[in-house]
């Protein structure tokens, strides 16, 4: 089995800033959101944690490591998209400065590039090269595996293993600490769960998929 989890809340996230390369740390929201998904993955028997390096993301990860006592791998891979210059400007920002490739980002992503930063289609290019290393690396069959990253990453490696096109990218929902899982068997990727925050229901504060 391979496990997706988005990292928690940040103050960015809340706020509506563009975050990419930029570390930003979890809010307190953020902990307790880690925390919930941790004891939501308890008994999943995952055997691996990989993580994005980003604080917002490490974190996420060792609050998992803490309850089932396994430290995550660094992947540099996993870092979040490069969103240049958009990086600590809140997304009505971009929207007045950026107006262009805002439109290109939203509706064409297949062909976006962020100014001063990645282009979309790389970002997917070393995505699907990580997660089928991490794939080719582990009998995931047998011993499951966690990935907490980004949500632009995560969107990249679900278009990814279910062998969707870029273009889908803005077709679903990942919101923060959600829990994503395909099961690997007989060489076919079968969505068995998707942005899943059960776990999160009785907090005070919302979702973001953002």
């Amino acid at each position: 089995m391979l496990y997706l989890l988005r990292h928690g809340q940040t103050e960015w996230n809340s706020t509506g800033v563009f975050r990419g390369r930029k570390d930003i740390p979890l809010s307190e929201e953020g902990k307790v959101q880690a925390e919930l998904s941790a004891r939501a993955l308890k008994d999943a028997g995952i055997k691996k944690i990989y993580s994005s390096p980003l604080k917002r993301a490490l974190e996420t990860a060792e609050a998992v490591s803490k309850i089932i006592g396994i430290e995550p791998v660094v992947l540099e891979g996993l870092t979040d998209l490069n969103f240049g210059l958009w990086e600590g400007q809140t997304l009505e920002w971009v929207k007045q400065n950026y107006k262009d490739e805002y439109y290109m980002y939203r509706n064409h992503p297949e062909n976006c590039s962020i100014p001063g930063g990645e282009s979309l289609p790389e970002c997917f290019n070393r995505v699907a090269k990580l997660i089928e290393n991490v794939l080719s690396e582990n009998d995931i069959e047998k011993l499951p595996v966690l990935i907490v990253t980004h949500r632009v990453i995560l969107k990249m490696a679900f278009l990814w293993v279910l062998s969707l096109p870029l273009s889908r990218f803005w077709h679903f929902q990942l919101d923060t600490c959600s829990i994503t899982s395909f099961k690997i068997r007989d060489g076919m990727n079968i969505l068995t769960r998707f942005n899943d925050t059960c776990h999160l229901e009785n907090l005070r504060f919302g979702k973001i998929d953002f």
